[in-house]
């Protein structure tokens, strides 16, 4: 058979990507974003989806990273800077939390309509997982940095630890709540599906990471409560990784027959990196904090008992850390692919999505500095180093890309509401017709 009668799989895909992500009314092309008529705020606020809730995750894993300096550690400037990133995070997470309940008090008929939206609604597990790493610099940043509350620091802590549990609390409602949804009401295909439904559980793994980093707090003040915090980010752990690793393997089938996603979820590639780098880190310091924990002097079980256990832990943490960090440099190459690849075609959008890179790029800085610190590897004091300036300078860099629009109205997109628009306009031709 001649070569020129078989279809190149490069443009059968791109024609499915671009059709998919025409079914979803998303503006694909990047000179879109810019080109769109300038919203009024009431339409704005209509159309502001959780997926927003990205840009706190990149200002608190940016303050979290410039925490995690290797080198000065205790420099002034340094913690100045870090402070400013965590305070404009706070400051946008009650903005975009005003901003999301005006919306579904001021459109009551959309919060239903997004519960059952198979894109938009997975994005609500954002809101939660936009509080973790807030709270972490609480933990990280405030005490144990700036050492702020001096003898009245372990109320804070005592604070942070409620606030946690509310958190998770949520954090694990919404993503039965949306599992189920996924389960029942979306509708999906193999040929069309991206990482965004991973979300939900990659909430759980960040939910997780706070726990572990109270432990080593509350240990000197509350042994028994620091030990509630490594089982409750356990159970956590456990969930998000393995119903994330479930789907990892239905996303590499999807890669593997239909291609790179499409245009308008191409940033989503990102995900499979936020979940490997975030349970390796989580992983790590849970089994440091299991091992400071044990051996118990009380009852009647060697294995608590036993004093081998802790090293034992201590040497799997690191050997798991270890390896998912590899893994998360490869879907990292993949990801940078999947972008550079539509970007070739003229096919990224910016806006909310495209910020759902920064906190696994970010993720995987502070991850890269657990490793440094538990080896003592120049190597890996580099690598971190390098991470955490990049993540800075991105950071600062998808700001000033996005605050021009953002204010002007232009990078506002909603699949619910655009998929509805489309349909009102094919009812009004072929009524005309």
């Amino acid at each position: 058979m001649p070569s020129s009668s078989i279809p190149s799989r490069d443009s059968e895909v791109v024609e499915q990507d671009f059709d998919s992500s025409k079914k979803s009314s998303l503006h694909d092309p990047i000179h879109h974003s810019h080109s769109q008529q300038s919203l009024p705020w009431k339409e704005r606020i209509r159309r502001f989806t959780p997926a927003w809730f990205y840009v706190i995750l990149g200002f608190s894993i940016t303050a979290l990273n410039l925490w995690a300096v290797p080198y000065n550690h205790e420099s002034l400037a340094l913690k100045v800077v870090s402070l400013i990133f965590w305070i404009t995070g706070v400051i946008i997470l009650f903005s975009f939390l005003g901003l999301t309940v005006a919306r579904f008090y001021m459109f009551p008929g959309l919060w239903t309509k997004v519960l059952n939206h198979p894109e938009e609604s997975v994005y609500l597990t954002c809101i939660t997982m936009c509080f973790v790493p807030t709270i972490n610099y609480i933990t990280n940043g405030l005490v144990g940095w700036w050492h702020l509350f001096g003898p009245d620091s372990h109320r804070l802590l005592y604070f942070n630890f409620a606030l946690w549990m509310v958190v998770s609390t949520i954090a694990y409602g919404l993503t039965f709540i949306i599992f189920y949804k996924m389960i029942t009401v979306h509708k999906h295909s193999i040929s069309t599906m991206s990482a965004v439904w991973m979300v939900p559980f990659n909430n759980l793994i960040i939910a997780s990471s706070d726990g572990t980093e109270l432990i080593s707090y509350l240990k000197p003040i509350n042994p028994s409560l620091a030990m509630f915090c490594a089982v409750w980010s356990l159970f956590f752990l456990s969930l998000g990784f393995i119903f994330s690793a479930f789907l990892m393997g239905v996303y590499m089938q999807r890669l593997i027959v239909d291609g790179f996603p499409g245009p308008s979820t191409v940033w989503s590639s990102f995900l499979p990196l936020s979940i490997c780098t975030q349970t390796g880190f989580t992983a790590l310091v849970l089994s440091y904090g299991f091992a400071s924990l044990l051996p118990l002097k009380y009852g009647n079980s060697e294995l608590l008992n036993s004093t081998i256990v802790p090293d034992a832990l201590r040497a799997i943490g690191m050997v798991i850390c270890l390896c998912l960090w590899i893994v998360s440099l490869f879907w990292l190459g993949y990801a940078i692919s999947a972008v550079w690849y539509n970007y070739r075609r003229g096919g990224i959008q910016l806006g909310a999505e495209s910020w759902a890179w920064v906190f696994p790029y970010g993720v995987l800085g502070v991850h890269t500095y657990a490793i440094e610190l538990e080896l003592d590897s120049r190597i890996f004091r580099v690598l971190s180093m390098i991470q955490m300036v990049t993540v800075v300078l991105s950071t600062s860099i998808m700001f000033a890309i996005t605050l021009p629009g953002f204010f002007k109205g232009t990078i506002f997109h909603s699949p619910v509401i655009e998929e509805e628009e489309l349909e009102a306009s094919s009812r009004f031709k072929s009524h005309d017709a």
